[in-house]
């Protein structure tokens, strides 16, 4: 089956193919380094760690600014009928978190939550 190309925003995020036959196709998105990856790719991880204790305003918006980006590629997603999405982010280890939730929940204003599926377009904000 051909997939179903469509302009996505910046760094090649796009539409997936579109799977399944007849009645039940769906068209699928995918994008990964969702808010933990696109934070530490733009500070470096060692750098954004340190700051979660030393400069957690700092850290807020780089988080915000990184939320409000993906929420971005979900109104696209949502704009193209997309109807389920794959991604992905690596928050933890094969032990446990890479952050503990004291430390996260010293960031003040963190949106950061677990969260709640499914979802649908409307609940994109």
């Amino acid at each position: 089956m051909a997939p179903i190309v469509a302009p996505g925003p910046a760094f090649g995020t796009g539409t997936g193919p579109a799977f399944g036959t007849g009645h039940d196709r769906f068209l699928a998105g995918s994008h990964r380094d969702t808010l933990w990856e696109k934070a530490y790719m733009l500070v470096g991880m060692e750098a954004l760690m340190m700051y979660f204790l030393t400069e957690p305003e700092f850290v807020r918006d780089v988080l915000h600014h990184v939320t409000d980006f993906q929420l971005g590629i979900a109104q696209h997603y949502a704009r193209l009928g997309v109807e389920f999405v794959a991604l992905g982010d690596d928050l933890g280890t094969q032990l446990g978190p890479l952050l503990g939730p004291r430390i996260v929940e010293a960031v003040p204003g963190c949106r950061v939550r677990a969260p709640t599926f499914p979802f649908t377009a409307s609940d994109i904000r």
